[in-house]
């Protein structure tokens, strides 16, 4: 009997002492306390490939404003990139906010800094970053693996894939990689037939020539892949 005694004091100690913590850590938050100030958010890049470059312009919204509520966008702004040579690159609204450059690929070892005059005359300058060059992908591959989602009916299996790189700590110590996918498909069963309509309305089976049997569907990712070396002892990357 002192056993089940002292068992049961010690639960119901226990469920007080969590009851206690958890009302004593809720603290309630008003978001409208909050002073909210409009701000420019400039999202974009340039890299040493010889492709358009994109830089998005946008503000910042409160912290209370609704979910499906989008982001006003800075519209009728004049952008450019300029390099410490003087070299200047103007870039051409292409949508509302989002401003596009004529294909160039910039050079390892020069600095660029971005320069933005919106409609208004206000102006906005980045400090000159040094471009440094990119290390070569040194491995490539893949292993199967399987998402467990909410369960083994939501369980998609697939392959993923990883790079090394070896000389990791020759330039930035900081890596964004985007990549592409291109998917081959074989189909089991050619078609050999098609069924067509005729213009006045009587239907025939005619022969299938065009072929299908392969075919390829490419892809293109917008998650970001990050990786640094500051944490690396050898100056690698391993299973990015």
């Amino acid at each position: 009997m002192k056993s089940f005694g002292l068992k049961r004091y010690t639960k119901f100690w226990l469920i007080g002492l969590i009851i206690l913590l958890t009302s004593s850590c809720i603290e309630e938050f008003e978001p409208g306390s909050v002073k909210f100030e409009k701000l420019l958010v400039v999202d974009g890049n340039i890299s040493d490939q010889a492709k358009a470059h994109e830089i998005r312009l946008s503000f910042t919204s409160p912290i209370n404003a609704e979910d499906d509520q989008t982001n006003e966008v800075l519209s009728g702004a004049t952008v450019w990139v300029e390099d410490d040579a003087g070299n200047k690159l103007d870039y051409t609204e292409q949508a509302a906010g989002t401003y596009v450059s004529p294909v160039f690929a910039a050079v390892a070892g020069r600095s660029y800094s971005l320069n933005i005059t919106t409609s208004e005359g206000k102006s906005y300058q980045s400090a000159p970053e040094e471009l440094t060059p990119a290390p070569e992908v040194t491995n490539i591959y893949d292993r199967f693996k399987v998402e467990t989602g909410d369960g083994e009916s939501t369980s998609i299996p697939g392959i993923q894939f990883f790079i090394d790189v070896d000389n990791a700590d020759q330039g930035s110590q900081f890596y964004r990689y985007e990549w592409t996918d291109t998917h081959q498909v074989i189909v089991p069963h050619i078609k050999l037939y098609d069924y067509v309509f005729n213009q006045d309305g009587t239907a025939e089976v005619i022969p299938f020539s065009e072929d299908v049997k392969e075919c390829y569907r490419e892809g293109r990712f917008n998650e970001l892949i990050l990786a640094t070396s500051t944490t690396s002892d050898n100056g690698q990357l391993k299973e990015v």
